[in-house]
């Protein structure tokens, strides 16, 4: 997880549902992603890989993923330089749990636990698989029309 403040996530967010509104117009940037592995720096018109993504629009808030072009970041920058910015690492559906601990926050013996974790790790979930699924859309309809 990673946490934005609210105007740089609402920034991202607007970004992303702009993308997704014209998603027909974005792909997968594939020669960019292998040739990234030889840093060798490919861009392509509104096409990225996963890396190059998340520098970019990351970038778009001011933060800076790698001191290289968007299309030579690879996964491992991405880990490196946003370890700063890093509010949870692990399994998604530990995320409740691990919150609760490092908030201090007791569980009242009156609260359901297990609905209370369900429906933080809903909501997060649901939140994440629907931008993903968008996001996937995006790439797979472009790799159809290839």
């Amino acid at each position: 997880c990673l946490e934005l403040p609210g105007k740089d996530f609402e920034k991202v967010k607007s970004i992303v549902y702009s993308m997704l509104a014209k998603k027909e117009e974005y792909g997968y940037n594939f020669t960019g992603m292998f040739l990234a592995g030889i840093n060798y720096p490919v861009t392509a018109d509104k096409a990225f890989f996963c890396s190059q993504f998340l520098a970019w629009l990351m970038g778009q808030v001011g933060i800076s993923i790698a001191d290289k072009k968007y299309s030579l970041v690879k996964p491992g920058d991405i880990r490196d330089r946003l370890k700063s910015y890093m509010i949870y690492e692990g399994i998604l559906q530990n995320y409740p749990t691990y919150y609760r601990k490092h908030n201090n926050l007791e569980v009242k013996s009156i609260l359901n636990v297990d609905y209370l974790k369900n429906k933080v790790y809903k909501t997060m979930a649901d939140e994440h698989n629907n931008l993903v699924k968008k996001l996937m859309s995006v790439f797979l309809s472009h790799e159809k029309a290839v």
